[in-house]
Order: structure tokens, then C-alpha cells, then sequence
């Protein structure tokens, strides 16, 4: 059950192990089956060696034999020889010339033969040894030339001379010749006839020179050679006496063929058995060796082999086990960071891959959810920001470029400008029928301005019956694009009114070329449009076509809102221009009575004290003083000059709070990073976690706050850390980058040696040349 658990628990490592150990298991196989064939290989070979030697040594002991045969042959034949054969008394008379003329005789049979040490003819009758160099009694030749000593005269003689031999070869025998000891095999051929033996040829063979036929064939360990003829008599061994030789059976030996192999075995005596038999004499030519002896090669590489296969397992294991360590850390990691991210306890005994898989699986469709549901919400998004911008909500160009891009509206036209559309012949009451009609015109309304007006030109609903029309162009002049707008319009109102017999008026407000205009030029086709229903003129109203009223005084509704807004915000740069142009529209372009200035000063009052509540109720500043200083004082152009500096000290006092948060929040970034940079989950996401913001703000703020992004920020820390561990410590670089809060060694220093130049260990060995 432990053992359950602990496989349980490192699941994981033993997936990724499993494949590095059965591709071992695979090498070792693929390695036996080409060992296997190389000792069969090698067995073959050795075998194939041995029998190329006996074949060598069977036709080279043939031919020599068979000139032994060729030689007593001749010597048979010779009449001097054979006329010897009846002689009694060799050393009687004439006789003995006769003798001398005969042995000068054999001088005539010159051997070639390597083989053959000397020859000799025995005559029974005579007792006398003839040889090319001498003439011997029996007894003096048994005494002088060639001997047994283990046996006397009367026996030897026996057993060399008496009965009668036909090409008889006799074993390997050790005698004693010309007073040296020899091992010799003896050629036999008797003189006469079977039952009427007068003699025996006699020719000597040299042991030495018949094996050194085997010399190629080892003979130790116990090994043996040896010629057994056909009645299973050995007739030359080497290696071993041939007493103490065991042959084998000669049926059993040639069960399987004339030649071959027969593998050790209880029947050989646990000896490997190579043999080839002679269609000549019939004789087998074996060798019978250990099979260390016959497989010393392949023995030899065996062991090479089995220390090489050792060797193999041994490294195998150990880069098994290390490669997937290594692959078994940033895993465990990646479904650690999931099951926090997920809360999901499901992988504790499950499969890690499949695990992954489907965490995987479940980003992608929450993705894919969130992109339909953000492409959902994108036109209502898009109505938004076209309702924010007509009210002057969006303050700042630097945002309104933003929210643009946010919606993929690429709008960097030089002049802009606004439209307003009313549909005409509607009182104020609602029904049914009147909203149905009403999008029914709007859907063919936009159908045609699309189709008519191009891409430049955008709507938004502003009412049931009103339709904001957002012009973008970017002519090189104001005229121009004045010239374009009045274009498309003129044809949209052809199209519909003439075409679709749908009625409306269109006012105009004025040409701009920032796009934070576009809030003004959206109230002034208001009241261009409200112009028109007071005076119920037709067609196209354009705003600067209106004539100059001097019974009211100019501060629209959306200019009242739009300064409150930029001053709760801190721009003093916009407040100041918004002033500016309430200052020339009732000071300088309207000749205004003061009655009307009054009032204009007082709204700007009474706006200002709304703000001063919102924005700073805490600071001493009063502005009560200045309501009374309206109805008592004539100089108005004073009072406004006090209410510009009012406003300036609330921006004053916005931007020093500003100020002051950002750098608590700023203070509380850097701690945050201080005390955490070493976690290596510590990204833009967990840190606006932690502080409660959003990772956009987050981004934002402290690259303008300091000048270089969030993630930048952390590695530069984790760097300088890092620096100063392998300066001043022994560390190791694995340990280091855990200490600096990178999960894998080669990530560290990949972005080491991006920040600083050099791999760890090179910095190391730079800064500290003894290390």
C-alpha cells in the first residue's frame, strides 16, 4: 500500500521515466541480437579456420604419402632388390659384390620427400638391412640405427618385420634413431607374397614434419589432433599421447556427413569436435578442443561487450533519471501553478498530462467565451465611447487616443466634426407604431449613409429620433472638408428624402482639428437643430451660419460639464483654454449687459462651489465672498479673474493629492516587489492582485511613474541580487536562481547573460579571478 502511495505521488517523474528506460530496454535487446550474431559469427569462423587446416593438412599428408607409395613401389619392382630376396649367406663369394652393387642401387632413388627421414629393406633369409649408406646385420642395425627400448630384439623384430604388409602405415611411436629418441610414423611393404613373405620395405617419417601440417590449429588446454583411419586406430595425435587419446566413435563421428561440426557435448567429452574424413584412405582428420579454446575470440569480445552493456546501463539509468528531472520540474511546476490558478484538487492521483490538457483546454474556451462575449459587447463598447466623446466625458487627447485604438478606430484625421439628424413630424408622445417606424427609418437611414458617405463617418444613436453623425476627414484645409461634409449630407438628403420620402433636418456644428473638440462641435448642431425647430426652417443648418444672439449669454450645458470634469481631473491646461473660450464668447465676441454677465458670472460661481464641495471641502479657501461680490461690484471681468485663480488652486490641490497617492502607491509597489521579488510567481498579475488595482492601471502607472515597465523592473532587481550572491558567496548558480525567483537554472541565465553580457559563472570568474 506504501509503495501504491509513492508511486502515486511521483506519478508524474515515473511517466516521463518510463520511456528513457524502455528505449534502454530496446538498445540492450538490439545489442543481444547483434551479439548473438556475432558469436555465431565468430564460432563460424573459428570452425570454418580449423577445418581450411585440415583440409590443407589432409591433401598435403595425402600427397606425401602417396610418393612414399610411388617410392617403395620402385623399389619393389627393382630386379637387383628383388634377386636379394633368396640369398642365405649375404657375405658368401660373389654374393657380396652383389650385395654392394645393390645398395649402390638405391642411390638411384633420390627423395624429394621432406617426409621421409631414410628407408630401409629388411631380407628375412639373409637377416641383412640394406640403406643408401650402409649394409647391416639385424642385430647391428637394431643396436646402431633404429630402436625400442622398451622392447628387446626378438620382439621388435616381430612386430616390425614378421607377417606380411601391404601399405601399411604404423601409429605415432617413439624410438630411438642414430642414438636420438624420434617419434616416427613407419611405412610398411612387405617383399613376396602373402603367404610367402621375403622381406619388408621399411621407410621412416618424420613426426615433426607432419605436424607442422596442424600448426595454424592451437593445441592447448587439453586440446588434441589427431588422424584416426578407418578402423578408429589413431595413427597421428598432437597434444596428447596417443594412448591417453579418447576418439571418437567413428560412426557417431561421421553420423552427420564426411565433415562438419559437432558442438561439445557429454558425448564428446565437453570437447568442441571439427573434422573432415578422406575419400582416399578414408582416414578422419579431427580436432577436439575446449570450447574456450574455440571461442577464445568470441569469449573476448563477449566480455568487452558485457562491460560495454554494464557500462551502458549504468550511464542510461543515470541520464535517464537526470533528463527527466529536468523534465519533471518546470511539469510539476506548470500543474502546481494551474491548480492554484484553477483551485481544483482533481489532479492529486490523476494523470498529470491529461490534467494539463485539459486545464489547457478549459483557457482556450474561457478565451474563446471572453473574444465572443468582448465581440458581443464591442458595439455597445463603441456607443459608449462615441456618447463619452459627444459629452465631453473622454479628458486628455492621449485618452481619447487610447479608447479609440481600444474599439480599432484608427482615427487620426486632420479636422472632425458633428452632425445631428432629427427626424421630423413627431410630437413628444410614444406609441408602439411611432418607435417601430422610427427604426425602420434609422436601419434604411444607416444602409444608405454607408453605402453613400464611406468609412469616415460614423453614427450613434442619440434618441429615438436623433442621430449623431461623426465626421473625420483629412483634407489639407478647413474649407475643404467643410466642401466634403456639406457634399455627403446634400446626397443623403436627396437619397432619403426624395428617394424614401423620409423626412428630417440635419444640424451642423463647427469643423475642429482636435479630436477634444468634438464634444463642441456636437453642441453647437444641437442648437443649430434647435434653431431649426424654432424657426422651422429646412434642410441643412450649419451652426456658424446661425445669427448672433445678445439677449443670452454663452455657457452651454455640455461646456459646464465638460469643465467640472477636466478640473476634478487636475488639467490646468484644459481648464485654462475652456475659460478662455467662455471669456471671448461672452467678454469679447458678445456684447453682453451686465444683467446677463451677472448671470453668466454667477452660474460659473455656483458651478465653482459645487466643484470646491466635490473636490476639496477640507482646504480654507472661501468661496462665498465672491457671490456677494457679484450683485456689489461692476467689474465683472475682476470677478472672473478670481474665479480663473480659484480654479487654478483646485487643480493645484487635485494634482498635489494626486501626488501624493501615487507616491504612497508608488512606495507601496516597491515594497511590494522589495519583499517579494525572490517568489517566482510574482508578475504584473499577482502584484495588482495584491495591491487591489487593475494590471492595465498598474502597467501604466509605474511605467510613468519610473520610467521602465513592471517586468523589467523585477528582473533588474532579480539581477542585482543575483550579482551580488555570486559575488559574495560560493553558491551555486542553480541555487541562485531559486534564491532570485527564477523556477528553471537555464532561464536565469539566458536573461542573465541578456542583462549583463556574460553566463553567471563568467561573471563570477570576472569579479573574482581566484574563485
Amino acid at each position: 500500500m506504501q509503495l501504491m502511495k509513492k508511486m502515486g505521488k511521483h506519478s508524474l517523474f515515473l511517466r516521463l521515466l518510463v520511456p528513457y528506460l524502455i528505449f534502454i530496454v530496446l538498445a540492450m535487446l538490439l545489442g543481444w541480437v547483434i551479439y548473438a550474431k556475432t558469436l555465431q559469427l565468430f564460432e563460424d569462423e573459428v570452425s570454418r579456420n580449423n577445418m581450411h587446416i585440415l583440409e590443407q593438412a589432409k591433401s598435403t599428408l595425402e600427397r606425401r604419402l602417396a610418393e612414399v607409395e610411388m617410392v617403395v613401389q620402385q623399389l619393389r619392382n627393382d630386379p637387383k632388390i628383388m634377386r636379394l630376396q633368396h640369398v642365405l649367406d649375404p657375405f658368401e663369394g660373389a654374393m657380396t659384390y652383389r650385395i654392394w652393387d645393390t645398395q649402390r642401387q638405391l642411390y638411384n632413388y633420390n627423395l624429394s620427400n621432406n617426409f621421409i627421414l631414410d628407408y630401409y629393406i629388411y631380407y628375412n633369409k639373409s637377416d641383412i638391412v640394406l640403406s643408401p649408406h650402409s649394409t647391416y646385420e639385424m642385430p647391428k642395425f637394431y643396436e646402431s640405427v633404429l630402436f625400442d627400448p622398451k622392447e628387446g630384439l626378438d620382439e621388435w623384430r616381430d612386430r616390425f618385420f614378421n607377417g606380411y604388409s601391404h601399405r601399411n602405415l604404423m601409429p605415432t611411436q617413439r624410438v630411438v634413431y642414430h642414438d636420438r629418441p624420434y617419434d616416427m610414423l613407419i611405412y610398411r611393404q612387405s617383399l613376396g607374397y602373402p603367404n610367402d613373405p621375403q622381406g619388408t620395405i621399411m621407410v621412416l617419417i618424420d613426426n615433426r614434419e607432419v605436424l607442422k601440417l596442424f600448426e595454424g590449429i592451437s593445441s592447448k588446454d587439453g586440446s588434441s589432433i589427431y588422424v584416426m583411419d578407418e578402423q578408429g586406430q589413431i595413427i597421428i595425435s598432437i597434444g596428447a599421447d596417443p594412448a591417453a587419446v579418447q576418439p571418437m566413435n567413428r560412426e557417431e563421428l561421421l553420423h552427420d556427413g564426411p565433415s562438419g561440426l559437432i558442438k561439445a557435448s557429454p558425448k564428446t567429452a565437453d570437447m568442441t569436435i571439427t573434422y573432415t574424413t578422406s575419400r582416399q584412405n578414408g582416414w578422419s582428420y579431427v580436432v577436439a578442443q575446449p570450447p574456450h579454446i574455440v571461442l577464445e575470440k568470441v569469449f573476448y569480445i563477449k566480455n568487452i561487450v558485457f562491460t560495454a552493456a554494464a557500462i551502458f546501463i549504468l550511464f542510461g539509468i543515470l541520464l535517464a533519471y537526470f533528463f527527466t528531472y529536468r523534465s519533471n520540474k518546470p511539469l510539476k511546476a506548470i500543474v502546481r501553478t494551474l491548480n492554484e490558478s484553477f483551485h481544483s484538487e482533481d489532479n492529486k492521483t490523476g494523470n498529470p498530462f491529461f490534467f494539463i490538457q485539459r486545464s489547457v483546454s478549459d483557457l482556450v474556451d474561457n478565451n474563446t467565451r471572453l473574444q465572443k462575449e468582448m465581440r458581443r459587447q464591442a458595439p455597445l463598447l463603441r456607443a459608449a465611447l462615441f456618447e463619452q466623446l459627444l459629452k465631453g466625458e473622454v479628458i486628455g487627447e492621449k485618452n481619447i487616443e487610447t479608447a479609440l485604438l481600444h474599439q480599432n478606430l484608427h482615427l487620426n484625421d486632420r479636422f472632425c466634426g458633428v452632425a445631428l439628424l432629427q427626424f421630423t413630424g413627431y410630437d413628444h408622445s410614444l406609441s408602439q407604431e411611432m418607435l417601430k417606424d422610427l427604426d425602420y427609418k434609422r436601419v434604411i437611414l444607416k444602409e444608405a449613409m454607408h453605402r453613400l458617405l464611406g468609412e469616415h463617418i460614423y453614427d450613434h444613436d442619440v434618441s429615438e429620433d436623433k442621430i449623431a453623425l461623426l465626421f473625420f476627414d483629412n483634407s489639407d484645409h478647413r474649407e475643404d472638408c467643410e466642401r466634403l461634409i456639406k457634399q455627403s449630407l446634400e446626397t443623403l438628403s436627396a437619397e432619403i428624402m426624395q428617394g424614401l420620402n423620409i423626412s428630417f433636418a440635419i444640424g451642423v456644428g463647427g469643423i475642429y482639428e482636435s479630436r477634444m473638440e468634438i464634444s463642441k462641435s456636437y453642441e453647437e448642431a444641437r442648437q443649430a437643430l434647435s434653431f431649426h425647430g424654432r424657426e422651422q426652417t429646412r434642410g441643412i443648418i450649419w451652426f456658424d451660419s446661425l445669427p448672433q444672439e445678445q439677449t443670452s449669454y454663452y455657457y452651454p450645458l455640455d461646456a459646464a460639464v465638460r469643465l467640472v470634469n477636466v478640473a476634478k481631473s487636475g488639467d490646468w491646461h484644459e481648464v485654462e483654454r475652456l475659460l478662455d473660450e467662455l471669456y471671448r464668447n461672452n467678454f469679447v465676441e458678445r456684447h453682453l449687459p451686465l444683467p446677463l454677465l451677472q448671470l453668466f458670472i454667477c452660474d460659473l460661481v455656483a458651478n465653482l462651489a459645487k466643484l470646491h464641495e466635490q473636490v476639496a471641502p477640507d482646504t480654507a479657501v472661501d468661496i462665498r465672498p465672491l457671490m456677494g461680490q457679484v450683485h456689489d461690484s461692476d467689474d465683472m471681468k475682476k470677478i472672473y479673474d478670481a474665479v480663473v485663480e480659484h480654479y487654478r488652486a483646485i487643480c493645484d490641490h487635485v494634482n498635489e493629492r494626486k501626488r501624493s497617492q501615487n507616491l504612497r502607491l508608488l512606495d507601496d509597489i516597491l515594497r511590494l516587489i522589495d519583499g517579494s521579488y525572490m517568489q517566482a510567481d510574482l508578475n504584473l498579475d499577482a502584484a495588482a492582485d495584491r495591491l487591489l488595482i487593475s494590471k492595465v492601471y498598474l502597467s501604466q502607472f509605474f511605467k510613468e511613474q519610473t520610467g521602465i515597465n513592471f517586468s523589467d523592473y523585477i528582473e533588474n532587481k532579480r539581477m542585482e541580487e543575483a550579482r551580488k550572491l555570486l559575488v559574495s558567496t560560493e553558491m551555486a548558480v542553480n541555487d541562485i536562481s531559486e534564491r532570485v525567483g527564477y523556477n528553471s537554472s537555464n532561464t536565469f541565465c539566458r536573461a542573465f547573460k541578456r542583462s549583463n553580457g556574460l553566463s553567471p559563472l563568467g561573471y563570477r570568474k570576472a569579479t573574482n579571478p581566484h574563485c
